[in-house]
């Protein structure tokens, strides 16, 4: 009687203990997501920075605006904007870093399912899920770029304002102003579509909960 009563505990808190516990393929699926919805409100915010450097582009080619009123915050986005693009490659590296890792380990264990008709369906899948996760550090990596080129543009152009900001010194440098211009533009819609292309990936290979 004593030995079924402690074989009953025993089972039970077995049992708990799996209950509590995920597979390691739901844990390498939540480090993926936690990386992914990491990287959303970095590129969310970098959008909004670049909008905002925009607009103070515009100000400061603006004749009836005085310079030294819209420099001081343009001076601090061109700062600020080089730390994020800092913080996005971080971003990218993190997940690429947990794909491979989930990636690694799925195609190792696909090798164990017997079943011929489940084996081919987890393949399947896990191409559909691998071009999905490709898709997304692709896309990242082009925002990367765009981003890096804008940043160090704007750090030559604070370079060049801190020796002349007169509004015949910027005038000379409209050129300059309107590549920026046109770069900034390029990299929002650039983030608008990581954005998409990171809620494709999560869709695809990521379980919801």
């Amino acid at each position: 009687m004593k030995r079924r009563i402690m074989m009953a505990a025993l089972l039970a808190t077995t049992t708990s203990m799996l209950a509590g516990c995920g597979s390691p393929g739901t844990t390498r699926d939540k480090k993926l997501a936690s990386n992914m919805a990491k990287a959303r409100p970095a590129l969310i915010e970098t959008r909004e920075e670049v909008a905002s450097i925009l607009a103070n582009v515009d100000k400061l080619q603006t004749e009836s605006t005085d310079p030294t009123t819209v420099y001081p915050e343009f001076r601090k986005q061109a700062e600020s904007i080089a730390k994020r693009a800092e913080k996005l490659k971080k971003h990218r590296m993190a997940i690429a870093k947990s794909g491979k890792i989930k990636f690694d380990a799925w195609r190792e264990e696909l090798k164990t399912i017997r079943d011929e008709t489940l084996r081919a369906q987890s393949l399947q899948r896990m191409q559909e899920a691998l071009k999905a996760q490709e898709k997304t550090l692709a896309s990242l990596k082009r925002t990367q770029t765009i981003l890096d080129a804008f940043s160090i543009d704007l750090k030559d152009l604070v370079k060049y304002l801190d020796l002349d900001l007169s509004r015949k010194g910027i005038e000379a440098i409209t050129s300059s102003f309107d590549k920026s211009r046109k770069d900034g533009l390029k990299l929002k819609q650039e983030i608008d579509g990581v954005l998409k292309t990171i809620s494709k990936a999560q869709n695809v290979s990521i379980p919801q909960t």
